[in-house]
Formats: C-alpha cells, sequence, structure tokens
C-alpha cells in the first residue's frame, strides 16, 4: 500500500509538472496571439490615418484652387472697375479680356 501512495504521490507531481508546462504554453501562444493582433490593430489604423490624411489634402487643395479662382476674378473685376474709371469709358469685352490677361500675367 505505501509503494502504491507513493507511486501516486509521483503520479501527482508528474501530472502538476505537465499542468504548469502545457499552462505556460497556453498562455505564451495567447501572448503571441495578442502581440500579433495589436500590431494588426495598428496598421489598420496607420492605413486609415494615411487615407484620411490624403482625402483632407485633396480636399484642401480643392478649396485652394476655389479661392485662387475668386481671387483672380474679383482682382479682374476690380481692374475692370479701376480701368474704366481712369479711362471714363466702358471697355468692350475683347478689350476686357485682352488687357486683364496681360495685367494678371504681370502679377504672377
Amino acid at each position: 500500500m505505501e509503494v502504491k501512495l507513493k507511486e501516486a504521490e509521483e503520479r501527482k507531481k508528474e501530472i502538476i509538472i505537465e499542468s504548469r508546462k502545457e499552462a505556460s504554453l497556453i498562455i505564451e501562444e495567447a501572448k503571441k496571439k495578442a502581440e500579433t493582433r495589436y500590431q494588426e490593430i495598428i496598421a489598420k489604423s496607420k492605413d486609415d490615418l494615411s487615407i484620411l490624411i490624403a482625402e483632407e489634402k485633396a480636399k484642401i487643395a480643392v478649396e485652394k484652387n476655389n479661392v485662387r479662382h475668386e481671387i483672380k476674378k474679383d482682382v479682374a473685376q476690380m481692374i475692370t472697375a479701376a480701368l474704366e474709371k481712369i479711362l471714363g469709358e466702358k471697355i468692350d469685352a475683347k478689350k476686357d479680356g485682352e488687357l486683364i490677361a496681360r495685367i494678371v500675367k504681370d502679377l504672377k
């Protein structure tokens, strides 16, 4: 009986050691999976942020072009009005266009 008890104790120790090894492996695998998932989330977030930044830059470029166009239009109208006052007469559309184009070109 004592031999069986000793064998049972040895078997118990082996089972505990094996269980601890198995638990360590499970924990290590869980850590690896968690790290992989973490890296995936970080990469996806960076990609999403890059896309968002690109979209906003495109919107800014469009708005910038619209503002430039409006400014050029306003400048052309101011130039026309100033020239009409200086010359004391209405400039025809052809002369308007030529004069405005020349002045805008000079402004650049």
